[in-house]
């Protein structure tokens, strides 16, 4: 029994630190505390994916072609496709998953920490805004790596991150 109740913990403990990088303090928008929540989801076609260095973001070749936006409840999964309307051709997500409304989309943020040999901090804050048929997501990403105790290498640590932002996605999509 104490080596179940021991796992057990492990297993919350391990949930816990490996979480999808929501701060312990989330952000709180004016939109998501009346209620009013923008539905962001559908399917869309990328028409401009901008990635890369800050202020020197181009165009990638890796661009996806089609993006499937899930809602669930009031979080957006935002998912990368390469055939329109087949969710089994959808390979995996570019953001954190969106669960802050706003007054026109939804906001993300999520980051790590990860210590060895040093200590990497790395968070995204990303913003999704509707305007008629097309959906702008831009994401601004920070990571640093230092020397500080492991103890300093916390998500909280990581959620303070300003800047400077290190890279940037701009993606625009169009409603299928």
């Amino acid at each position: 029994m104490r080596s179940e109740v021991a796992f057990v913990l492990f297993g919350v403990m391990a949930a816990a630190s490996c979480g999808g990088g929501a701060s312990a303090t989330p952000p709180v928008d004016d939109a998501s505390t009346t209620g009013t929540v923008v539905d962001i989801s559908g399917w869309y076609q990328v028409t401009s994916d901008l990635e890369g260095p800050c202020g020197a973001a181009a165009t990638t070749p890796l661009a996806p072609e089609y993006l499937w936006v899930e809602r669930r409840v009031n979080t957006f999964v935002v998912r990368v496709c390469k055939t329109p309307m087949v969710e089994s051709s959808c390979t995996g997500t570019l953001f954190y998953d969106f669960t802050q409304a706003t007054a026109t989309g939804s906001k993300a943020a999520g980051g790590s920490a990860f210590y060895s040999a040093g200590c990497t901090l790395s968070y995204e804050r990303a913003e999704a805004t509707l305007s008629g048929a097309e959906l702008h997501i831009q994401s601004l990403r920070n990571r640093i790596t230092n020397d500080v105790p492991q103890t300093a290498c916390t998500l909280d640590a990581a959620s303070l991150l300003s800047g400077p932002c290190t890279y940037e996605i701009d993606l625009i999509a169009t409603r299928l």
